[in-house]
């Protein structure tokens, strides 16, 4: 009986010893295929890296190419000559020379002359060697003195007499031409003045004319607007 028991001990034990080896070589086995796993994994981040490297390292020496490009000057070449193309480094043909293009400039338009005067239309006409107006030259400083009004009000005015060429005769209460010539632009302005213009606003002058062809249109009498300063 005692024999009996030791033999099933003894298989037990060789049981045992079994199972254990089993699960050893088990675990063995999962060992060496997680190394094998872990070592297919870091080959393969080694090669992603890798790739990711020379991308780069492409990528930079691009950017430096193009960073050490010489830029374009902008300009128009210098056609006033030939090209001197024996002139370059070590027997190179020398680039075309090239002017700068000059900044264009505004112009200013020119501002239009502005009249000193503007004559008002009218034709007052004296007698030789006399002062007064007749029915013509008043007619004709009404019609004045109504532009003068509605068109001038308040401006400055000249009243110009003129004579013709020929002196006073010897017995005329004129010592001169221009004397006479002032006189008759004295009468047309005190007839303005009658109108209604301001005698502030009038100045008389006279003078010769000796450029008309015409002595009985030198004898004459002009109305003038000033230009505002």
């Amino acid at each position: 009986m005692k024999l009996g028991t030791g033999v099933l001990a003894l298989v037990a034990a060789a049981l045992l010893l079994a199972g254990t080896g089993c699960a050893n070589n088990k675990l063995t086995a999962e060992r060496d295929s997680l190394a094998t796993q872990n070592k297919e994994l870091a080959d393969q981040l080694k090669a992603e890296r890798d790739a990711r490297q020379l991308a780069d390292s492409r990528a930079a020496a691009a950017s430096g190419a193009l960073s050490a490009a010489p830029a374009e000057t902008p300009g128009v070449p210098d056609m006033g000559g030939p090209l001197d193309l024996t002139s370059g480094p070590r027997g190179r043909t020398a680039a075309p020379r090239t002017t700068p293009i000059p900044p264009t400039r505004a112009t200013t338009p020119a501002k239009a002359a502005i009249p000193t005067k503007v004559t008002i239309p009218g034709q007052v006409l004296f007698d030789s060697g006399k002062t007064t107006l007749s029915a013509a030259a008043t007619k004709t400083l009404d019609t004045m003195a109504a532009t003068i009004k509605s068109k001038y009000s308040g401006q400055k005015l000249v009243v110009e007499g003129f004579t013709d060429a020929t002196p006073p005769a010897k017995n005329s209460v004129w010592k001169s031409n221009t004397e006479l010539a002032q006189a008759r632009a004295t009468a047309v302005k005190k007839y303005l003045v009658k109108k209604g213009i301001a005698d502030a606003d009038i100045s008389v002058k006279g003078a010769v004319d000796s450029t008309s062809k015409n002595p009985a249109e030198s004898r004459r009498a002009e109305v003038a607007v000033l230009a505002a300063k």
